[in-house]
């Protein structure tokens, strides 16, 4: 690349400073025609780019580039650069893009989960992520696939599958191993931020994060689907740090495992070894392995024990034999290799094509290199085919923000807003109809108005008649209530001038009264079908007389006129039977105002008459 395009793609780059981060909701599986896939690997990146006509797939074109550095900043500076080079490099007639992360850089994980919504099992991760994974994956994006191990209904336990392609036979877990697992993965929310700003950044619209070994089942289950729907397989990538392996059975996946071995450290050991430089052993590893079989076979030994491990496992675990093991990765171009393997692991090892059924119309000076380029291409040929077909198997990182744009979409704002517009229309024309109504009505209106001023001064002279009327009954009652409370409070006054004793004198009387009004309440009826009958409306009197006494005799005295009013037939008749009589105040005794030789101390006492009830 020319120094001139470099600087012009950097400057591209750069006049998006700070775009803006959209997550849109996922494309319907029938509109999902174009994608360009980008497998980040930790040696080269790899982009795809596909299309779906019906139930065909076909590869457009693909593009390898080296791979940006590890370091985090470096990373996100680099990648919008490395997206546009890759979206020109394939020619892509899309903006959509799916990127596929390597082992290396996330998690995936076969776990034990509750029987629940997908969504609801990404929030049972996001908020107590140790209770399953035991590890402190607070700023990880999570996502989970389930998957059914489960024996088919009317099926009975078949044997491993046969060698021969005549009669394959179904092969299905035993009854120990039947049960719905959760198959999770996950990255660090920060590296999804950036593949995010960095799609952004170069214009793109980026559809899904996944995981590359996903993308790889689903690409070998795509190119060999028939025989692996009748067999146990391993699937092993060999990348570039780590390498990865998954267990197939009948096509679905039984165990995952990450070994961190890889092609960089056989390619460093293999340098070692000869003394040689990386790129002379790489070129070794390819194309010339057939000349240092011994050195290369020892280097191998971390990798198969490893991978052998993981059969074993599986084998004991669920009692099944692994029938052949499906090679794949940069590494796996290397003959001598899967030759190793072979003998190493005591297991059937063979190449495998990811391009295997799709119609493949990449331009014609990519043809001669398309049979070596392609078993590196298996993580994103699997990820085009993931997002093109709507696969059942699938980690999408960006499934949580996907589901709150898709509800944002949903909101009922927007459908607000258009029936808001409906009801203005509908207004304007209802405005209108009234605007005609109106001057109709005003006609009538004026004739009413002239017949209302004709029977104004008729009814205004009925109106002063019954304001007299109502201001002489009020008048009249008035009259009546303090009739009644005169002759009432003569007879208290009264009865109180024959209950004065010696030393106590009468200073002031005060009246108090207070109506209590209490609304009537209607017949009703109980659940058992009872009537309650209605109370009528009542008016409640409370009558107090406080007396404030001069008692020059002490406490003796002040209980005297107490008992001598309690002994009163008037107040016996009239006051309350508990406690009738109470002193509310009272002051110290002292030398005495007008008669300064004399004490004296003054007592309020408060006197509560018996409250009247009044029905209306």
């Amino acid at each position: 690349m020319s120094a001139a395009l470099r600087k012009s793609q950097k400057n591209a780059v750069q006049e998006i400073k700070s775009p803006k981060v959209r997550v849109l909701p996922p494309l319907k599986a029938a509109k999902r025609k174009k994608i360009l896939t980008i497998d980040l690997g930790k040696w080269t990146t790899k982009a795809v780019y596909m299309e779906a006509k019906g139930d065909e797939y076909k590869l457009l074109n693909y593009a390898v580039q080296p791979s940006l550095p590890f370091d985090p900043e470096a990373f996100r500076d680099g990648l919008p650069e490395l997206l546009i080079n890759l979206h020109r490099a394939t020619g892509a007639q899309t903006k959509r893009v799916v990127i596929s992360l390597s082992m290396g850089d996330v998690i995936l994980r076969s776990l034990d989960m509750p029987n629940a919504k997908v969504s609801d099992l990404r929030k049972i991760l996001k908020l107590n992520p140790q209770l399953y994974s035991q590890e402190d994956l607070k700023e990880y994006i999570f996502d989970c696939c389930v998957f059914n191990t489960a024996k088919p209904q009317n099926s009975e336990i078949a044997a491993p599958a046969s060698t021969t392609e005549d009669e394959p036979k179904l092969v299905v877990l035993p009854n120990a191993a039947r049960q719905v697992k959760v198959l999770v993965g996950g990255a660090m929310r920060r590296l999804v931020n950036d593949l995010q700003e960095g799609c952004a950044k170069a214009g793109l619209i980026l559809e899904e994060v996944t995981l590359s070994q996903i993308s790889l089942i689903n690409a070998a289950t795509s190119a060999m689907g028939q025989k692996l729907n009748s067999q146990v397989s391993a699937l092993i990538d060999i990348g570039f740090r780590t390498s990865t392996i998954s267990i197939l059975v009948n096509g679905e996946v039984a165990l995952t495992r990450v070994v961190s071995f890889g092609g960089d450290q056989l390619t460093s050991e293999l340098a070692k070894e000869m003394e040689a430089n990386y790129r002379v052993a790489e070129g070794i590893k390819v194309s010339l392995s057939d000349k240092v079989p011994d050195k290369l076979k020892g280097v191998l030994a971390t990798l198969c024990h490893e991978l052998r491990k993981a059969i074993d496992f599986f084998e004991n675990q669920y009692e099944l034999t692994v029938t052949e093991a499906l090679i794949c990765g940069a590494s796996a171009r290397s003959k001598f290799l899967v030759e190793v393997l072979e003998s190493q692991m005591m297991l059937s090892c063979k190449t495998w094509n990811p391009a295997d059924g799709l119609d493949v119309a990449v331009p014609s000076n990519l043809r001669g290199e398309m049979e070596l380029s392609s078993p590196q291409l298996g993580s994103a040929i699997g990820a085009a085919l993931t997002w093109l077909s709507a696969a059942r198997l699938n980690i999408n990182l960006l499934a949580e923000k996907q589901e709150e744009a898709e509800q944002l979409r949903r909101d009922p704002v927007r459908w607000t807003l258009r029936a808001a517009t409906f009801l203005v229309v509908l207004m304007l024309g209802w405005a209108t109809l009234l605007v005609g109504r109106y001057a109709e009505k005003n006609l009538t209106l004026l004739s009413l108005e002239n017949r209302l001023a004709a029977l104004s001064k008729t009814s205004h002279e009925s109106d002063l008649a019954a304001n007299r009327v109502s201001d002489i009954q009020k008048t009249l009652q008035n009259l009546q209530k303090l009739s009644d409370n005169r002759f009432q409070w003569a007879g208290a006054l009264n009865a109180l001038q024959h209950t004065i004793v010696d030393n106590v004198e009468v200073v002031r009387v005060q009246l108090k009264q207070n109506v209590v009004t209490a609304p009537a309440t209607k017949a009703t009826k109980k659940p058992n079908g009872a009537l309650v009958p209605g109370k009528p409306a009542t008016q409640t009197e409370e009558m107090v007389l406080l007396i404030t006494v001069k008692n020059y005799g002490g406490v003796a005295a002040a209980q005297r006129f107490i008992n001598s009013i309690g002994s009163s037939a008037y107040f016996k008749l009239f006051l309350q039977k508990d406690l009738p009589v109470r002193i509310i105040e009272r002051t110290t005794e002292g030398p005495d105002v007008l008669e300064p030789e004399k004490i004296s101390s003054l007592y309020t006492l408060a006197l509560y008459f018996t409250p009247r009830i009044t029905t209306e």
